[in-house]
């Protein structure tokens, strides 16, 4: 199991944070953005990065934890769960 940590900055940024996907930076204007941006570029990642054979990410679950304030909520984190073909991002 892999995390990415969404951390939106004073400007409205969205950005990934001690993500445990060698080589995974991405900063969008977005919450859209950057889901889209993470459905198309971990499969990638997990490949090159990590050696996980695309044939078998069907097995791989990415949970994407996104703070309190990233989705306008003052209290415990929120976590997003969706499924794509590749990759279960949770």
């Amino acid at each position: 199991m892999f995390h990415i940590y969404i951390e939106r900055t004073s400007d409205e940024i969205y950005i990934t944070e001690h993500t445990d996907i060698p080589g995974l930076v991405l900063e969008t204007s977005s919450l859209p953005e950057l889901k889209r941006a993470i459905h198309e570029v971990v499969p990638e990642l997990l490949e090159s990065n990590v050696g996980i054979p695309f044939d078998e990410m069907e097995n791989v679950v990415v949970q994407v934890f996104f703070p309190n304030e990233a989705i306008g909520v003052q209290k415990h984190p929120h976590v997003l769960i969706e499924e794509c073909p590749q990759v279960l991002v949770v």
